[in-house]
């Protein structure tokens, strides 16, 4: 039952609902703990998801406790090596970096970093999101070089492990265009930020496949989450056609 629960939270969450996601996953939270009890991995899990909802939503201060009691907990019950940990270390490293926490945000994927390297090896999908953090860190610190290594790894175990129009895929080149828009390479940059706008485009489509258009169109409204490469798309190609889309 409490699967069911989570999964739907998930879904509610990756569409922006997240006020039915919220109630979703505390009736998780609540089954799992009259079942399981106090301490338990899938509990670990159920206060992560409810941290990396609240920090989809911006309560930093709210989600930062949630990620804090699941790493606890994971290292208490699965030990400090754990892929879980370095998901968790990595969540909250996102956390810092979402508020330019950058010297917490780069110990925490570093920590995270360690563990994916030590255990899943220097190809597995979970170093991803850590090396795309890292990359980002170095782009603000101007270390170009650094960026661009970490970006790239990421960049080939996503296309390897999950095809070239994969989210996590658009994910990474957005970064590069972030890269080289920063070292002010345009054309590279503009090729860059042109793949994650088709990729992140195509992503809604999917999402909405049994949707109306009107809801689609409602949920993008209010969730723009294309908006950032696109208007990137524009500001670095020049467009001013674009511009002007990208701010509808």
């Amino acid at each position: 039952m409490s699967e069911n629960y989570w999964d739907l939270a998930f879904l509610m969450q990756s569409q922006g609902r997240y006020v039915e996601a919220d109630s979703l996953y505390h009736k998780t939270l609540a089954i799992d703990e009259q079942i399981l009890g106090t301490e338990h991995p899938d509990l670990a899990e159920d206060f992560r998801s409810i941290g990396s909802l609240y920090a989809d939503e911006g309560r930093y201060g709210e989600a930062l406790p949630l990620l804090q009691r699941s790493l606890a907990m994971q290292r208490k019950l699965l030990g400090e090596e754990h892929p879980d940990v370095a998901g968790t270390l990595q969540m909250m490293a996102d956390l810092y970096a979402k508020q330019r926490c950058f010297v917490e945000a780069e110990s925490l994927y570093t920590s995270s970093l360690a563990i994916r390297l030590k255990v899943q090896g220097d190809q597995h999908i979970d170093l991803v999101p850590t090396l795309t953090g890292l990359g980002r860190i170095e782009i603000e610190r101007r270390h170009f070089e650094r960026a661009d290594s970490l970006l790239q790894h990421a960049l080939t175990v996503a296309e390897h492990v999950l095809g070239q129009d994969h989210l996590q895929v658009g994910e990474v080149a957005e970064a590069c265009g972030d890269l080289y828009a920063a070292r002010n390479m345009t054309d590279i940059a503009v090729q860059y930020y042109g793949r994650a706008f088709r990729i992140r485009h195509g992503f809604i489509d999917y999402l909405f496949a049994f949707s109306s258009e009107a809801q689609k169109l409602r949920w993008i409204e209010k969730y723009p989450v294309i908006d950032d490469s696109f208007l990137a798309l524009a500001l670095a190609s020049s467009s001013e056609t674009l511009v002007e889309h990208a701010w509808r």
